[in-house]
């Protein structure tokens, strides 16, 4: 999802992250110049990366149907 320049900076990603992952309830404290969010929300890494993980084995990047020689 793209914003428009005042969309991002009405964002206050600052505020919600300090209220904790959404998913576990983890504090969000790991990299505060880095967000991760799912769905707009703010997620810790480890549920970040597991969603991630998630959805490419649901979805893979690459699957080859035949292999050319």
């Amino acid at each position: 999802m793209s914003y428009t320049v005042e969309q991002f900076l009405a964002l206050d990603l600052e505020a919600e992250a300090s209220d904790g992952c959404t998913e576990c309830k983890k504090p969000i404290d790991e990299h505060p110049e880095e967000y991760y969010t799912i769905s707009n929300k703010p997620v810790c890494s480890d549920c970040y990366y597991n969603s991630m993980s998630e959805l490419i084995e649901k979805y893979p990047i690459y699957t080859p149907k035949m292999i050319f020689r």
